[in-house]
């Protein structure tokens, strides 16, 4: 009948008396124990073969890894740089809404070029601290008092350097005469 198992018992022997385990078994049984595990022979060599494999692997594949994560910061950074010129377009385009409102232009033509509107008086307040300056430093004013008196800038160098060397120019000497306009 097909399809149909006959019941056998676990614990019956095979016919003809023969054991379920493979002959190498029995020899590693019947081997003296010197107190470690038997280690079947082809083990170490199938373990170097595959060492050995997983090491040409890791040699040819690094090249390719080593690119790979290069690119990938690379395009990390160029991710950044984008956002940030991202920002600075979305500042520059504020910033452009801005100069199409009359009154900021206004504003800022007063704070930049000290415009006056018509009908308005214009003031300049001069530097305080100067004065504070001057009297912290007397060879700061005299500088400043010699380039006044002689009235062009190549005087006022001259003096400036002369300042710094630490010497005074002498009374009969005059700074060099201003280049020919």
């Amino acid at each position: 009948m097909a399809g149909t198992r006959r019941p056998t018992s676990p614990r019956s022997p095979r016919p003809g008396g023969v054991s379920r385990r493979p002959a190498s078994a029995a020899r590693v049984r019947s081997e003296p124990s010197s107190g470690n595990l038997p280690v079947p022979r082809g083990f170490t060599r199938r373990a170097a073969v595959l060492a050995l494999l997983a090491l040409v692997i890791a040699v040819a594949i690094s090249p390719f890894l080593r690119a790979w994560l290069e690119q990938q910061s690379e395009v990390a950074a160029l991710r950044a740089d984008i956002s940030a010129r991202e920002e600075r377009i979305d500042r520059l385009d504020d910033q452009l809404v801005r100069w199409d409102d009359d009154a900021y232009v206004v504003a800022q033509a007063r704070e930049r070029f000290t415009y006056v509107m018509p009908g308005e008086i214009g003031y300049v307040v001069l530097d305080e601290s100067r004065a504070e300056q001057d009297a912290a430093d007397p060879t700061a004013a005299a500088a400043r008092s010699v380039a006044a008196e002689h009235g062009s800038w190549f005087g006022a160098l001259w003096t400036s350097v002369q300042l710094a060397a630490g010497t005074e120019a002498p009374a009969g000497v005059a700074p060099p005469p201003d280049p020919a306009p």
